[in-house]
C-alpha cells in the first residue's frame, strides 16, 4: 500500500485569466512601467485607464506603445480632455508627428478645425491646417 500526500496548488493562472498580464510582461505591462516611471503631475492612471495612458503616451512622443493601446484596447481617438483633443493639441504645440499619427488613425480634423475657430485659436487653427495640408499631400502623393 502507497501512501499518497496531497498537495494544494495555488497557481496564479485561472482558465479566465491572461497569463502575460499575470506574469507582468508584454506591451501593456511596459507601458504601465513607464508610466510609473514618467511623473506627470495631476493624472492617476487607473489599472484599466486606457484613455488617460492614451492621451499621456500621446504627449509623450511614445506612439508605438499608444498605437498598442489604440488597436487592443479600442480607444476612442476624438476623445476630449478639458475640451481640447489631442489633435488640437498637437495644431496648438505644432506636434506635427503626433498630429499626422493621430490622423492617419481616424482623427476628425474638421472637428478640430471648428473648434479651434470657434475659440478664436490662431494659433491653433494655423496648426491644424498645416497638418491637414500635409494629410492632403500624402493622400495626393499615394494616389
Amino acid at each position: 500500500m502507497k501512501l499518497v500526500r496531497e498537495y494544494i496548488i495555488l497557481e496564479k493562472f485561472t482558465e479566465d485569466s491572461d497569463p502575460i498580464h499575470d506574469l507582468g510582461i508584454g506591451v501593456l505591462a511596459q507601458i504601465k512601467d513607464w508610466l510609473s516611471k514618467k511623473t506627470h503631475t495631476g493624472y492617476a492612471v487607473g489599472e484599466k485607464d486606457y484613455q488617460t495612458m492614451f492621451k499621456l503616451l500621446v504627449f509623450n512622443d511614445k506612439l508605438d506603445f499608444a498605437d498598442f493601446l489604440l488597436k487592443f484596447k479600442s480607444n476612442e481617438i476624438n476623445i476630449d480632455h478639458n475640451e481640447c483633443s489631442l489633435l488640437r493639441w498637437a495644431g496648438w504645440q505644432k506636434k506635427y508627428k503626433e498630429g499626422l499619427f493621430l490622423l492617419e488613425r481616424g482623427a476628425d480634423i474638421e472637428r478640430a478645425l471648428s473648434h479651434a475657430k470657434k475659440h478664436n485659436e490662431t494659433e491653433t487653427t494655423q496648426g491644424l491646417s498645416k497638418l491637414k495640408k500635409m494629410i492632403e499631400k500624402k493622400k495626393y502623393e499615394v494616389s
